[in-house]
């Protein structure tokens, strides 16, 4: 049974080991993104718990499968698509993710020991993933920011943009480069702009296959963001589509709206000389004129944070943009906004979900299912040791997705159920609010695992348990909520 419905689901954990997601930070890059098989894809920057900072940080990769019937969906276990080597200083940064015109296949790129890194993944007739081998793209010797795109519905046709630093005779400038992945193979490198200071490059096509590169220009005193535009095969010059804007304008992201293949563009705006801060949005009409940018969110500097930020369209022409708000009390956590049609009125920022972290949200939007998901990143230790957790909201207007499973106030429902590796969802319905435990205990009555969860909310919910460690067999899931006791037989394979 389907249904079409909305409102957002309840936080869920995503990544299944502690790891370090700094650069999930900076999100005018991709790292989730969801297919058309219903199938998501998320990318970070981390390690295991056993791997101090900042050494040995390579990068994941972690698979949501979609639930069908009274199955919900899950994810799947962490995968090292390029692991650092155990005891090595280098490190593995910066990762970014694209989806393919097939809207199954997807493509990575990240910086490496020795440059620009690329690998792509596609399915085989059974739908398992077959990673391809890693690819060097540029050599390049300093910490750069690569981002990645598809052209829609055309298959096998990838763009990679960067920006990086190079010496020109004794004199250090700033490059913003390009490579095409077309007629089966890499075009040569493109400079598409040079002069001091440029970097943090965001890149998105349109289905007609014009292509809008946006970046950030350092100036004194001011900064100012750029964008060069591909049609026809030709680049045009770049556009400073935030003239008049005094200030240190960061971190650009740009996205198409499918419905009118506009670019539409958000970046962060800072002001020290008044402590002020914001999110500005601002996109190309069908005139080709970049419009005045308008404020999403703004706040002052005394302890508050509007930084990092995302953004996203679904299918119908809405606009979605997130971002990590910060306070000075403990009232932190992830924001949105949204607007239904171009040029229309945004909605009242509400939050999306509280945590203490200093890492920001990833949008993605999911067609035809008409959703749309973000992940974030959670604090759960010192020494940034992080998690990556997620929730999502199918919109309905022709959207659905697989309905939960009834579960009654005193009883739970795992999935999947045999479990053969990675983590177990925990579904549950609880009757009043209070901190929940859930324990695994072995055949003879013994305690194998537990986790402590907080105080939940009374109602509907679920949580992910970690059963890698455990040897094959029989167990069972204790839920322990104040004077609520609950348990489920699991079975564990391998």
């Amino acid at each position: 049974m389907t249904t079409a419905w909305a409102g957002w689901t309840s936080d869920s954990l995503a990544t299944g080991s502690l790891c370090v997601t700094r650069q999930m930070g900076e999100s005018n890059r991709h790292f989730l993104v969801y297919g058309t098989d219903r199938v998501g894809h998320l990318v970070w920057q981390g390690g295991p718990l056993s791997n101090p900072y900042p050494y040995n940080l390579g990068i994941w990769y972690n698979r949501y499968n979609p639930g069908s019937g009274s199955k919900p969906g899950y994810w799947t276990s962490d995968f090292a698509i390029d692991p650092a080597p155990r005891r090595s200083t280098t490190i593995r940064s910066r990762p970014c993710i694209a989806l393919d015109g097939d809207g199954r296949t997807f493509h990575v790129v990240w910086f490496g020991p020795d440059g620009i890194r690329y690998r792509r993944c596609t399915q085989d007739s059974k739908g398992n993933d077959k990673w391809g081998p890693i690819q060097l793209l540029q050599a390049i010797n300093r910490n750069t920011d690569p981002v990645v795109a598809c052209v829609p519905n055309e298959p096998n046709r990838v763009l990679v943009c960067w920006g990086t630093s190079v010496v020109v005779d004794t004199v250090s400038d700033c490059v913003i480069r390009f490579r095409e992945y077309v007629n089966g193979a890499w075009t040569q490198v493109l400079t598409l702009d040079s002069g001091p200071s440029l970097g943090n490059p965001s890149i998105a096509a349109a289905s007609n296959g014009n292509v809008f590169v946006a970046y950030r220009q350092s100036t004194d005193p001011d900064d100012q963001i750029f964008v060069k535009t591909r049609t026809s095969g030709v680049w045009g010059e770049r556009v400073n589509v935030a003239p008049g804007l005094a200030g240190w304008n960061m971190y650009p992201a740009t996205e198409v709206n499918p419905t009118t293949g506009n670019p539409h563009l958000v970046f962060l705006h800072r002001r020290p000389e008044d402590s002020f801060q914001a999110l500005y949005h601002t996109y190309r009409d069908a005139s080709g004129v970049w419009l005045t940018p308008e404020v999403i969110v703004s706040v002052g500097y005394q302890g508050y944070s509007v930084s990092p930020h995302s953004m996203a369209f679904v299918g119908s022409g809405t606009a979605y943009v997130a971002w990590s708000h910060n306070t000075p009390s403990t009232d932190d956590g992830i924001m949105y906004r949204y607007c239904s049609s171009e040029g229309g009125t945004w909605s009242t920022p509400e939050w999306l979900t509280h945590y203490s972290s200093s890492g920001g949200p990833a949008l993605a939007a999911e067609e035809p299912a008409h959703a749309i998901h973000v992940a974030w990143v959670r604090t759960v230790s010192l020494n940034y040791q992080e998690e990556i957790w997620w929730k999502s909201n199918y919109l309905g207007g022709g959207g659905s997705q697989a309905e939960p499973t009834a579960i009654s106030q005193w009883n739970i429902e795992l999935f999947p159920n045999p479990a053969k590796a990675g983590r177990v969802m925990v579904q549950y319905a609880l009757p009043h609010a209070g901190p929940m435990t859930v324990t695994l205990l072995d055949v003879s009555g013994r305690a194998v695992w537990s986790s402590e969860f907080g105080v939940r909310s009374s109602g509907k919910g679920s949580v992910t348990i970690d059963v890698r460690g455990l040897n094959a067999g029989v167990y069972i899931a204790r839920l322990a909520a104040g004077d609520l006791s609950v348990s489920k037989t699991l079975v564990v394979g391998r």
